[in-house]
């Protein structure tokens, strides 16, 4: 976390000296201010009167990523100035969760929609911890595939099934059905990314903030989407007998679902889970053909 270059660039003529116990704390406050690059710093230099303008430029990195540190002081007062990414709103982001750039969560507004969301949510997620134990806003650690691995990206890959099924459901007629299973394609899609990034080697699951967030909305979605699914089959079982391959690719689909939770790291997980995707995905499309053939949709 070097500094590169400093130079001080005094504005007027002064005396080359070894540092005065003003200029010492202002190079304090200049350190403290790249340790912690999100917090505004005012420095207020003690001593005696500073009679010139100096500014202080940093050119080159300082280890905190691309952020341009510029500070200027004049006679008794220093004003440290972080770059506005480290601010929302005029406001020092102190007491927002980390986002990643490469979370999909991300497009939901940046951090500070983050949580918001995650300060709204917070009640349902606590109930589940507690009726769980928090099993259920845990998630499998997928370590050494991340979202950046062939294993990772064909596991994402799968997701696709939802949404090509949605696809077709919605030029069948099924706006509802369709919408829905589309909708699930992108909560899946955004809750097994967020998995993928945030796994490591060194944990047991993934508990971070943006996951449980983005697993406690792809809860919502699928259990919509299961419900309708259920919903039709017992419409369309009322009309005609249900074809025994829609049942048995329904329970293949669960069984899937039912092995990563016994199985529930790492590659077995993948596998599973990737099956229960496409064998869901299927089954979704077996159940919304069926009830637009009974003319119910």
């Amino acid at each position: 976390m070097g500094v590169r270059s400093a130079q001080l660039r005094p504005l007027s003529s002064t005396s080359a000296s070894s540092p005065t116990r003003s200029e010492s704390l202002f190079i304090v406050s200049l350190l403290l201010c790249s340790l912690q690059p999100s917090i505004k710093v005012n420095a207020f230099v003690v001593g005696r009167p500073i009679t010139h303008r100096t500014a202080l430029s940093i050119p080159a990195s300082t280890g905190i990523g691309s952020r341009c540190v510029s500070t200027t002081f004049n006679r008794y007062e220093t004003d440290l100035k972080v770059s506005s990414e480290d601010k929302v709103n005029g406001e020092e982001s102190l007491a927002t969760p980390a986002t990643s750039a490469q979370s999909p969560l991300a497009l939901l507004g940046g951090p500070t929609r983050v949580a918001q969301l995650q300060r709204l949510v917070d009640p349902v997620q606590k109930l589940l911890d507690k009726s769980t134990d928090g099993w259920a806003m845990s998630a499998a650690n997928l370590s050494p595939a991340s979202e950046k691995t062939i294993t990772g990206r064909v596991f994402l890959a799968t997701n696709l099934g939802y949404a090509v099924t949605g696809l077709i459901l919605t030029w069948s007629g099924d706006f509802w059905f369709g919408l829905l299973t589309d909708l699930a394609a992108i909560a899946s899609f955004n809750y097994h990314y967020q998995q993928l990034l945030d796994s490591r080697p060194d944990i047991d699951s993934v508990q971070t903030p943006e996951m449980r967030l983005a697993l406690l909305l792809d809860y919502i979605v699928a259990a919509v989407s299961i419900l309708t699914g259920a919903v039709y089959l017992w419409q369309t079982a009322g009309q005609s007998v249900v074809p025994a391959e829609t049942i048995e690719i329904a329970a293949l689909s669960v069984a899937c679902l039912a092995a990563c939770w016994v199985w529930e790291k790492g590659q077995p997980y993948i596998v599973f889970h990737s099956a229960w995707h496409l064998f869901s995905a299927y089954a979704g499309y077996l159940i919304g053909s069926m009830h637009q053939t009974t003319g119910l949709s």
